[in-house]
């Protein structure tokens, strides 16, 4: 959300995550479906639907509805930094070195399954993936 003139708006952007090129970018009033449908129109006709691979994003419920929408064969995925905010939310990993509740035990499986998760959103392949979550 950006402040502009007295208003609160949003950008929604699309890029290629290789060359990290933009695509599209749109100012919206909020995030929306509509305004999401509004930027992969724009992606559809810069790039036509069969060259988009996949979507990441921040799972906003307009950008998964939109993409369901118009692109429902296009797969989704929630993007490692979204991903390492929900695991924060559920893993107490940001306060654990300062948390009373969990004994040194506790805190190093914590940290443990950080390190093993981690090694599966940053891993270099599939398998990498695969192989970390597992353990």
């Amino acid at each position: 959300m950006f402040s502009f003139n007295d208003e609160e708006i949003v950008l929604l952007v699309a890029f290629d995550p290789v060359s990290f090129d933009i695509i599209a970018a749109i100012w919206e009033k909020d995030e929306t479906e509509q305004g999401y449908e509004r930027l992969l129109s724009e992606v559809i006709q810069k790039m036509g639907a069969l060259e988009i691979k996949g979507i990441y994003g921040d799972g906003d419920n307009g950008l998964i509805q939109s993409r369901k929408q118009l692109l429902p064969h296009v797969p989704f995925q929630l993007c490692v930094f979204h991903k390492e905010l929900r695991m924060g939310q559920v893993v107490p990993i940001k306060s654990l070195h300062i948390s009373k509740k969990f004994t040194d035990q506790q805190k190093h499986e914590l940290k443990t399954f950080q390190f093993f998760i981690q090694g599966g959103h940053y891993a270099k392949s599939k398998e990498e993936s695969v192989e970390a979550l597992e353990r």
